[in-house]
């Protein structure tokens, strides 16, 4: 009996996730009402600040956090941690760019442990080649 309630304990211990998870995640030129604004996988180099808008739900004890880390050509540039205060969240971060910093960029999603949640790329180009 003692070895059936030890791998009952077990099992509702590892089965219980407490994780987060994001369900949608957008990179904008603005957030207006708590909603990513000019949303795009492309921006010009002129943009001045990109926004990484994340919707996110969560078991966990609250409040918690994540965090966001903004990659310029797999160079980490930024990380943002960002609290969660109830179990379905809308979040974000920002960063300002320079327009020399033209390529690829990704901003990454990590819980509190470090795993990876959601990825998202972008590519600041330069403005004459966004308007042709």
């Amino acid at each position: 009996m003692r070895k059936v309630v030890y791998l009952l304990f077990i099992l509702l211990f590892f089965s219980t996730s407490n994780a987060a998870e994001v369900l949608d995640m957008k990179c904008a030129t603005d957030i207006k009402n708590k909603e990513p604004v000019g949303v795009s996988s492309t921006f010009d180099n002129y943009v001045g600040k990109v926004y990484c808008w994340t919707r996110i739900v969560t078991d966990e004890d609250l409040p918690t956090y994540v965090y966001h880390v903004w990659y310029y050509d797999d160079k980490e540039m930024a990380k943002v941690k960002l609290d969660i205060w109830s179990s379905n969240f809308r979040t974000w971060s920002s960063k300002i760019i320079l327009p020399s910093w033209i390529g690829k960029w990704r901003v990454v999603v990590e819980d509190k442990d470090g795993n990876v949640l959601a990825e998202s790329q972008f590519e600041i180009v330069p403005k004459s080649e966004l308007n042709q």
